[in-house]
């Protein structure tokens, strides 16, 4: 087709050259022969062919054009159907995926961000209660074609990413104790409230480190500083009391690690147990002592004793009983 067009230009524009250039020549003289009559018939007649052959191919072009225009235009809206259809199906089921993904991913980063010290129970709780809330959704909700979510989410395949994720979730939670701070409700699940435990812990641990913070002189020798051990004595061995009375009721890893850390804190950097330290003569002394005691004795065992003189008798039945040697070899 670009090949006949092009022929009907060029054809086109030699007409029109010939035209202006040869004023005087076949177009513009008197044509008295019968030669120039058909030549210039010829000219026409070939200009008038290719002029109907590229209406020709341009209706064919324009056709042919419409034709697949429609053929993509149906093809495009059965895909787009059928698509639709199905994604209306699954829409519910692909929209709480999309929840269950984003919750774990929430409640992995903010594992993570209090991990050290560990606050993964109270600043995590809202988003392990999300990740349970949309789990059960999974299990319970159906599809507009009346299947559950679960059939189509779980059990599919050995890598069980969506369980996988979840017994992370839950595993994680439980290895923390996290339940032990909270409020239970009547399906034994933790609410977002914390029980009257943790919170006493929690105003103890606030009053001792407020007087650690606004006493302690970290400027002193080796950061130890006697004046902070007396002013925040009492608060801390309240807090001590209260969590050793109280933890054998179970609490989660949150208050463990908080207790741990402010021991740590009292003893070591402030130095503040002086009084189960015991002297160090005291324990030389003792080992002393007690090292010596075997040597006293042996010792003792070797003055105080006497030796035993023990009599040694010869033996003479021997030689009584047996004659002597030259006796016997003696001859009759």
């Amino acid at each position: 087709m670009c090949i006949f067009i092009n022929l009907n230009v060029v054809l086109l524009f030699s007409f029109v050259y010939l035209k202006n250039q040869c004023p005087v020549s076949l177009f513009h003289f008197k044509i008295n022969g019968s030669l120039a009559i058909k030549v210039r018939f010829i000219l026409w007649r070939t200009l008038h062919f290719c002029r109907k052959l590229f209406v020709m191919f341009l209706r064919l072009w324009a056709t042919g054009l419409a034709f697949y225009s429609i053929i993509i235009v149906v093809t495009c809206y059965n895909q787009s159907y059928f698509k639709s259809t199905m994604l209306r199906d699954d829409d519910d089921c692909e929209k709480v995926l999309n929840d269950f993904a984003l919750a774990t991913a929430n409640y992995t980063f903010c594992a993570i961000r209090f991990a050290r010290p560990i606050k993964l129970c109270q600043f995590c709780v809202g988003k392990y209660l999300n990740v349970e809330s949309i789990h059960n959704d999974i299990l319970t909700v159906e599809d507009e074609a009346g299947d559950k979510c679960k059939e189509k989410l779980m059990n599919l395949d050995r890598l069980q990413v969506v369980e996988a994720g979840f017994d992370y979730t839950t595993g994680l939670w439980k290895r923390a104790s996290c339940d032990s701070c909270f409020v239970l409700d009547d399906q034994g699940n933790p609410t977002k409230e914390l029980n009257s435990n943790t919170k006493e812990i929690l105003r103890l641990s606030n009053e001792t480190q407020t007087c650690i913070n606004e006493h302690w002189n970290k400027t002193s020798l080796l950061g130890k500083d006697p004046e902070v051990c007396t002013i925040c004595k009492s608060s801390y061995l309240e807090l001590n009391s209260r969590y050793d009375t109280l933890k054998c009721q179970g609490f989660c890893m949150d208050i463990v690690d908080l207790m741990n850390s402010t021991r740590a804190q009292w003893s070591s950097e402030l130095g503040c147990c002086l009084d189960r330290k015991q002297p160090e003569w005291v324990f030389l002394v003792s080992s002393l002592v007690f090292s010596c005691l075997p040597l006293a004795f042996y010792l003792a065992a070797f003055m105080f004793t006497t030796r035993k003189q023990q009599t040694i008798l010869k033996q003479r039945r021997l030689q009584e009983n047996w004659p002597s040697t030259s006796t016997m070899m003696s001859p009759d």
